[in-house]
């Protein structure tokens, strides 16, 4: 058969290049070949196989890119059946797949890495957290009187705590039921650290008081609380309406005593089973703050007496019979002590040691606005 006669009995298909195809008898089988291909294509498309979609937008079935048809035609073997076709397209899913396949089993290696990871990280930190964590740094501040092993004592600090176990509040009360210690603020310094700052109670009088059978010398600050046992400042400094037969300034068993103080001694107090932390009445505490700023203003008037006794009237009001360091006659005043009072006292006190024999007065009294001194004899001048 002739060149034209194959040409005739097949629709010629444009898209065929037949000079490829130098024999007639192979190009009359192309034709046929691409012919049944085109109505087959057509048939999809009029089911609706979802071939319309690639052909409406240019390219080839099953084909994702932006090949167009003729493209894609050209790329297969010419004479190629449906079947052909889509296998041409699995080299390109099982590229996807292996693409994929290849993703996921990175991503599931490192997810094995990185729990790997924190593994050996969590094994490490939980041999070497209870030695970085352990408390091993005590940072103490406000200390001045109290030793650093003092404070740690008081603290009830074993030396076994750890950082996140450690409770400073517990810490906090233990510091305060020290009678030494006035205020406290505990605060934890990670990792392994704490921070103790604490202010001590200062005295502005002492007292002699009976424990276990001694008499000793106790400060009192401030507030009216008993912290510590001190040594007389002076052999003066005894009260002289109770050193007979006491042995001043003994502290008790197991009392760790203090250096010699230089405070105002009181007296005119008993106390039933004394121990630090005591605390003295209420309406003494105007008696105490008075000591404690003429203390810090003029401490030499406070060191001109060697005792201050409490009285209580009869009413229940409260009278201080003073003890001059220099002269025998005691000065009556009301609890009301200022620096005024005191310097008139000692001149008072100067002026009358000229004229009068310390012998013959009683005492002086300073509760009114009128001096007045009381002979031995019962007249007053």
């Amino acid at each position: 058969m002739s060149e034209s006669a194959a040409s005739g009995a097949y629709r010629r298909d444009p898209n065929v290049d037949f000079s490829y195809f130098p024999d007639p008898k192979k190009r009359s089988a192309a034709a046929r070949s691409r012919n049944s291909v085109s109505r087959d294509a057509e048939s999809r498309v009029d089911r609706g196989s979802g071939f319309d979609g690639d052909f409406a937008e240019g390219r080839c079935p099953g084909e994702t890119g932006s090949a167009t048809i003729g493209k894609r035609r050209e790329a297969r073997a010419p004479g190629a059946t449906p079947r052909e076709r889509a296998e041409d397209n699995r080299p390109t899913s099982r590229k996807r797949s292996k693409k994929k396949s290849k993703e996921v089993l990175e991503r599931s290696l490192g997810i094995l890495l990185a729990a790997v990871a924190v593994a050996i990280v969590a094994t490490g930190l939980f041999f070497m957290l209870p030695h970085l964590l352990r408390i091993t740094r005590v940072e103490i501040r406000g200390a001045e009187v109290m030793s650093r092993s003092e404070v740690i004592a008081a603290s009830l600090l074993s030396g076994n705590e750890y950082f996140f176990s450690i409770d400073s509040d517990r810490i906090h009360a233990a510091l305060l039921a020290s009678p030494r210690i006035a205020e406290a603020v505990v605060s934890r310094r990670f990792p392994n650290g704490i921070r103790m700052d604490i202010r001590e109670r200062k005295g502005v009088a002492a007292i002699f008081a009976d424990v276990e059978g001694r008499t000793s010398l106790v400060q009192f600050d401030v507030e009216g609380v008993a912290f510590a046992f001190g040594a007389a400042p002076s052999a003066s400094a005894v009260s002289k309406s109770e050193a007979a037969g006491t042995k001043a300034g003994v502290p008790a068993a197991g009392a760790r005593p203090v250096s010699r103080i230089d405070l105002p001694v009181l007296s005119g107090f008993r106390f039933k089973d004394f121990r630090l932390g005591t605390r003295l009445p209420s309406s003494l505490l105007p008696l105490l703050s008075s000591l404690a700023e003429i203390g810090s203003t003029a401490p030499s008037l406070l060191a001109a007496f060697s005792e201050i006794r409490v009285v209580k009237t009869k009413f229940g009001e409260i009278e201080l019979l003073l003890y001059p360091l220099h002269h025998h006659i005691p000065v009556r005043t009301g609890a009301d002590l200022n620096e005024s009072t005191l310097r008139s006292i000692i001149l008072v006190l100067d002026v009358l040691a000229t004229r009068v024999p310390e012998d013959a007065v009683e005492e002086i009294d300073f509760r009114t606005g009128t001096i007045v001194y009381r002979s031995k004899e019962g007249q007053s001048g």
